[in-house]
């Protein structure tokens, strides 16, 4: 009976976190967007020598948070359906910046948002997502499209989609801690913004969270030594927060 009343306890908790996790993504993509809005550059690069978080890029990570909201707790049908939509609208966007990249053309989307502010920031592809960027949001809206699919992969695509997405947001963030930029390429122009990494990785987290009858969720509650592992994610998941804590955020 107490395994049981821990085991919700501990469940609910994470959902909060989840819900935690998403807000702080939207305060930080809502604050980069403040900032492009009013001049006030610190709030889109923290730094004068790093990448700012692009307009393009606060705009598809703020879809894909209000799209994890949407298919939070015991959704409806419609909330499925709308959060599913953004998704793949972030991911379609995602795909076109990539298709830029590649072919080494401006499909015209680039400076929609806050033309002046951002080409007086950024000298190489002004407006547009880094590639980093691009590659982790695409990740990301697959995994976060694929919450409430249960069909027969979309687990695995799911699981992979997140860790992807993860992994580049903590390779990133560890570049900035360590001062080892020229290790993932990182310059004012095309670099991932230290806030568009920690906006990554919490909404990352939130994603995992919002399935807990997956794993890994799923293997954290099913365990008798869950409150200690939950201890231990949160001491090692607290990384990319200390690191824009040191650096003054």
């Amino acid at each position: 009976m107490r395994t049981d009343y821990l085991a919700v306890r501990l469940q609910t908790q994470l959902d909060r976190w989840g819900r935690g996790g998403v807000v702080v993504a939207l305060v930080l993509t809502g604050s980069a967007l403040v900032g492009w809005a009013t001049g006030l550059h610190q709030l889109t690069q923290i730094f004068g020598n790093w990448p700012p978080m692009t307009p393009w890029t606060a705009m598809l990570l703020s879809g894909l948070g209000l799209s994890i909201l949407l298919q939070s707790g015991h959704p409806s049908r419609g909330r499925i359906w709308v959060g599913r939509g953004l998704a793949v609208a972030v991911g379609s966007f995602a795909v076109m910046f990539v298709v830029e990249y590649i072919t080494g053309r401006s499909l015209g989307i680039d400076l929609v948002w806050f033309s002046d502010g951002v080409r007086a920031l950024q000298q190489t592809w002004p407006g547009r997502p880094s590639p980093r960027t691009c590659w982790a949001v695409l990740a990301l809206s697959a995994g976060v499209g694929l919450t409430r699919v249960d069909r027969r992969g979309a687990t695995t695509v799911w699981v992979a989609g997140l860790a992807v997405a993860w992994a580049m947001s903590f390779v990133a963030a560890g570049a900035y801690l360590f001062g080892a930029l020229s290790v993932v390429a990182i310059t004012p122009s095309t670099g991932m913004a230290v806030s568009t990494a920690l906006c990554v990785f919490f909404l990352v987290c939130a994603a995992f969270i919002d399935r807990p009858d997956r794993w890994p969720v799923a293997w954290l509650l099913s365990r008798p030594d869950r409150s200690a592992l939950v201890q231990l994610i949160l001491a090692f998941g607290s990384g990319p927060l200390l690191i824009a804590l040191i650096h003054g955020f």
